[in-house]
């Protein structure tokens, strides 16, 4: 992001003006890109989790994230 988009002290290595149209769209692109990768290792997460009930809890401890049990957000 800081090579794309520039620093105060270090301009954009493509160019893109602070403010302008093509920075608000990498910006946009790299949130996207960040929600889709959280999306996917939630998912391997809950894989796994799976994984370790169906094998009796192998591995699995008091403080892992329950993904099957609705009241919890986190």
């Amino acid at each position: 992001m800081n090579l794309c988009l520039g620093t105060s002290s270090f301009e954009s290595i493509v160019g893109l003006e602070k403010c302008g149209a093509g920075a608000y769209i990498v910006q946009l692109i790299f949130i996207l890109i960040c929600v889709c990768f959280t999306y996917v290792a939630v998912r391997i997460a809950q894989r796994d989790q799976k994984r370790k009930i169906k094998y009796g809890g192998i591995n699995l401890s008091e403080s892992d994230i329950r993904y099957t049990d609705k009241k919890r957000l986190c």
